[in-house]
Order: C-alpha cells, then structure tokens, then sequence
C-alpha cells in the first residue's frame, strides 16, 4: 500500500487528533474528534464552541498543526500534518455525520449545542507520514 493510501486509510479509522494552536508565541495542544471524508483527504473537519480558546486562537492564528491520536496507541504509523485552519465551507449537520462514523454519541449532541458552536475544517496540502519509526516522508495532496 501506498503512503497516501496508508495516511488515508489511518485517517479514515481516527476518531480523535492532538490539534496544536499557537498565539502570542504559547502552544497549546487539544484533544478534538474528528469527522474525515476519503473523499476529500486534504482537510478534515471538527466543531467547537463559538466562544472557546480554541476558536479564539485559531481565529487569531489559522496555522494550525495535529497528529492523529489512534485507538490502538501500540500503532507503528507516525503521521503529522501542519494546516490552516478556517469555518467550514460544508454544513455542521453533515460533520456530525462524519464524528458520528466512530463516535456516534458526540455526534447526537451536536445539533442541541447549535447556534452555539462553529464549524471548521483544516485544510493541508502535505502530510509527514512514518512507518516503523522510519525516516519520515512527505505525502502530498
């Protein structure tokens, strides 16, 4: 298999990222469930309250970077991903759609947490992907 089909494949399977934002020169990581389409594999997609830290920041700083947080922690796939991070130009109800794939227990409190939240995607035109905890390679998009 391929690495992009591989990266795919994995992201296809995550429930959760590790989403990394920086403003005012302090990281700050986040656990954050995912929706992701093998349809478009360049961005995936979360929701979050419209008035949390983590819309702030990235409101304030787009540049965004996450490496999938895998179910099976014993994984010997490394991935890593540097994005930006903007409102979703796809509805929230569809998102749910996609988080409910592997967590369909968030996905059924989104709609009762509208207006209250936004929708964002990343979006990334690269990915550093590593098998075995080989020399990483760059898959592109």
């Amino acid at each position: 298999m391929d690495k992009k089909e591989l990266f795919i494949d994995f992201m296809e399977k995550t429930a959760n990222i590790a989403l990394a934002t920086c403003t005012d020169g302090r990281a700050n990581v986040r656990m954050v469930s995912i929706g992701f389409d093998r349809e478009d594999p360049s961005v995936l997609y979360f929701v979050t309250g419209s008035d949390s830290n983590k819309a702030a920041a990235i409101k304030k700083n787009p540049e965004v970077s996450f490496v999938p947080a895998p179910d099976k922690p014993d994984t010997d796939v490394f991935i890593r991903v540097h994005g930006k991070a903007a409102e979703a130009q796809i509805p929230v109800e569809r998102i749910a759609e996609l988080i409910g794939r592997h967590l369909p227990q968030i996905a059924e409190q989104i709609p009762a947490m509208l207006p209250g939240l936004i929708a964002v995607e990343i979006r990334y035109s690269e990915a550093e992907i590593s098998l075995d905890m080989a020399e990483p390679e760059i898959i592109t998009f």
